[in-house]
């Protein structure tokens, strides 16, 4: 009916397929979203924060390695490409207006964007690789899956990581397509050269994104091959060729500024690898993990990946359709055989995941592109999908629901304009992360990552010097009052966000914090010893170096790099 009132089919197609992706990218934002006040409460995101902050006080041309803005970026052991991103959120975000203050509600919002961007990218990979319906089901498997939700509701590096290794497998996706265009060659070649800045396990994407670009090819053969490669392989040389200098350098200068990304991950694959081998088979590593991640898949994820599997195999004849399960597989199974306390596991399972529902969606696409053939498979299959996809739907709702609350409350940010007017030799000692002090004061304050209340107060008690002040929750002040009562301290001050963060300011009653004279500032620029080799567990443990600002502070403004 639809040629007879002069309306082009193809055209609706299209018009629906971009209202879907829509959707999902609306969906993805909503889910990614925290409700506001909304603060930073976890030690790495306030330290990435704290780094793309300092990288004010750097230039492109000093000639000094620590204050190099590029030796900084390719330096950094997590990837240098999360604090670029993180750099032009708060460039986007604006001045605060409180200079001595900092709001991460902007940045918040932000990166929520780039989890929108990442949709878009999934949407624009599995249009390249089956069309509109493709388009359609990777977006949505990717806006509704828990690893995604989970990726974007903290700073973490693995956001910058997700991103870049869509817009990697899109550009090889355009290569593969259009092996004529100039563009399509320049764009393979930039992602190449950029991608190990991103990502810590580059050097298993630089082992399956072969695997992956021969199979996206509409008639794989050598020469094909060859000429679709070339960009690719150009670009990664050419970074493999700085990440071996900057080995180089750190071997012959002993600096351990100079370090990359895949110093880190060896030293953590270095730290796995020597564990006693029963400690290793112990515990049904397998196993473990792979219960964290069906946990993370959620009920409708689980079905969704063994419906697709059961699917590919049954029906899936073309290899353009299954070329991503080589990189999804590449990314999840060698994490099988990880000790599941290693961060190893624990940090890049969600990017393995989001491969694997990417993966996926691919595969339903052609579930529901379809036409003839044996009709009692798909309207099974198509309703199953849709089923799938409302109960990932719902994992996603209540994980995006657990982060808004536990990132809800900003308390620090007043906190930390009040404390950072303290003079520079004040004691602070807190329970709250060494990072988020850093972040909305400043400065470094007494306290021990990773580490309950009830760990703190011996290590308060036995500390040989003094504390000037001391900021806890009010629910933990039975648990300290040896400690204040040792030091003298009474309660000077109390901050809470709308009643969802309450913190408590104990110090000496003669003004409070804010209430005596400006003094010197620290700033944060953290230089050298940014990690150090992985513990037993495969953690690598952070030792950042604050250096001081000597100065006074200005009349009614923030030291250098202090605000963002």
């Amino acid at each position: 009916m639809l040629p007879s009132w002069g309306i082009d089919r193809s055209k609706v197609g299209a018009f629906a397929a971009l209202l879907a992706v829509s959707c999902s990218a609306v969906i993805g934002f909503a889910l990614t979203r925290p409700s506001m006040p909304a603060g930073v409460h976890d030690s790495d995101s306030a330290h990435y924060i704290v780094e793309a902050i300092s990288l004010e006080q750097t230039s492109p041309w000093d000639a000094r390695p620590e204050w190099n803005t590029l030796v900084r970026v390719a330096t950094f052991p997590w990837g240098g490409l999360h604090v670029v991103l993180l750099k032009i959120g708060l460039w986007l975000s604006g001045p605060s207006p409180d200079p001595c203050e900092f709001r991460a509600g902007s940045l918040y919002g932000f990166w929520s964007a780039v989890a929108v961007a990442s949709i878009l990218l999934a949407a624009v990979l599995g249009g390249l690789l089956r069309g509109r319906w493709g388009a359609v089901m990777a977006s949505g498997f990717v806006a509704a899956s828990v690893p995604h939700v989970r990726m974007y509701t903290q700073f973490s590096q693995l956001g910058t990581t997700a991103f870049f290794s869509l817009l990697l497998l899109t550009a090889g996706a355009w290569r593969a397509s259009c092996p004529g265009r100039t563009g399509s060659a320049i764009g393979l070649g930039l992602m190449g050269f950029l991608y190990p800045f991103a990502d810590n396990m580059a050097l298993v994407m630089w082992l399956a994104f072969p695997v992956y670009l021969w199979l996206v090819l509409p008639h794989p053969d050598r020469r094909a091959f060859a000429g679709a490669i070339a960009p690719y392989a150009i670009g990664s040389s050419l970074a493999i060729a700085g990440m071996a200098c900057l080995i180089g350098l750190r071997w012959a200068t002993g600096a351990t500024v100079y370090d990359c990304t895949l110093i880190h991950f060896v030293g953590r694959a270095m730290s796995v690898v020597s564990r006693p081998t029963h400690a290793l088979l112990a515990g049904g590593t397998a196993a473990v993990t792979l219960r964290t991640a069906a946990s993370l898949l959620g009920t409708g994820g689980v079905a969704a990946v063994v419906m697709a599997a059961l699917y590919a195999a049954a029906r899936v004849r073309r290899s353009r359709d299954l070329c991503l399960a080589p990189v999804a597989l590449a990314y999840t199974v060698p994490l099988l055989f990880v000790p599941p306390d290693a961060t190893l596991v624990g940090e890049y399972i969600q990017h393995g995941l989001q491969l694997v529902l990417l993966a996926t969606g691919v595969i339903a696409a052609h579930l529901w592109s379809t036409t003839g053939g044996d009709a009692k498979w798909i309207l099974p299959g198509r309703i199953a999908s849709v089923a799938c996809l409302v109960l990932m739907l719902l994992s996603a709702r209540g994980a995006a629901r657990s982060a808004s609350r536990a990132e809800a409350g900003e308390t620090w940010a007043t906190l930390g304009r009040k404390l950072s007017t303290l003079p520079v030799d004040t004691v602070i000692a807190s329970t709250t992360e060494e990072e988020v002090g850093i972040l909305y004061t400043g400065r470094r304050i007494l306290t021990r990552n990773d580490t309950l209340p009830t760990d703190l107060v011996p290590f308060f008690e036995a500390w040989p010097g003094r504390i000037d002040y001391l900021v806890i929750r009010p629910t933990d002040q039975n648990q300290f009052a040896d400690v204040i009562a040792r030091h003298r301290l009474r309660l000077v001050d109390t901050a809470s966000d709308a009643g969802r963060d309450e913190w408590s300011v104990f110090g000496l009653p003669a003004g409070g914090p804010g209430g005596g004279r400006a003094g010197l500032y620290h700033y944060a620029v953290t230089v050298v010893d940014r990690a150090t080799p992985p513990n037993e567990s495969g953690r690598s443990e952070r030792q950042s170096e604050i250096l001081p600002f000597e100065g006074a502070a200005p009349e009614g403004g923030a030291p250098p790099g202090r605000a963002p």
